[in-house]
């Protein structure tokens, strides 16, 4: 199974490092799909990589991935081991979202996925009671990013755990 982690690791961050890679998010979302255990073990990679991404379309695709594995994850483990889970990468969507919010696409398409993406987290990040921690993560101008970029959520988010 490591050798198998080592090959998709690899296959990832090629993917976020160049544009000629030619591996397609829908090859590793139906992956995440049919072997979630595989998605649960590769998202801190996405996470980081995500944010560290050269390229706005790259860092918008792996959005949509990320948020596979949160669904699956979600619907097969119990709420404890959703929210352990969650809290392990909590620092990690913190960052995320700090820099979607900072570095928001040009393009009005890619910016309606960081909004639904950052909508969905927040969401469940509230469900499981661990909204307040990523508040904690962001700081002042990511804040202030977060409001200006994500408006109607963020202020959501704020409102719930104030």
């Amino acid at each position: 199974m490591q050798r198998v982690f080592e090959i998709f690791k690899g296959a990832v961050e090629k993917y976020f490092e160049s544009k000629k890679c030619q591996l397609k998010p829908a090859f590793l979302k139906e992956v995440f799909k049919r072997r979630p255990w595989v998605g649960r073990h590769l998202f801190g990679i996405l996470l980081q990589s995500s944010a560290n991404a050269k390229y706005d379309y790259r860092r918008v695709e792996a959005l949509e991935l990320m948020s596979e594995v949160l669904k699956t994850v979600l619907a097969e483990s119990a709420p404890d081991e959703s929210k352990k889970f969650l809290k392990g990468h909590l620092s990690q969507l913190g960052h995320l979202v700090k820099e979607l919010a900072t570095h928001m696409p040009e393009k009005q398409s890619r910016r309606a996925e960081v909004r639904k993406f950052c909508s969905k987290v927040f969401q469940i990040l509230s469900s499981h009671n661990l909204g307040k921690s990523l508040l904690k993560t962001l700081d002042t101008d990511a804040r202030a990013a977060c409001e200006s970029h994500l408006g109607e959520q963020f202020l959501a988010l704020k409102k719930t755990e104030n």
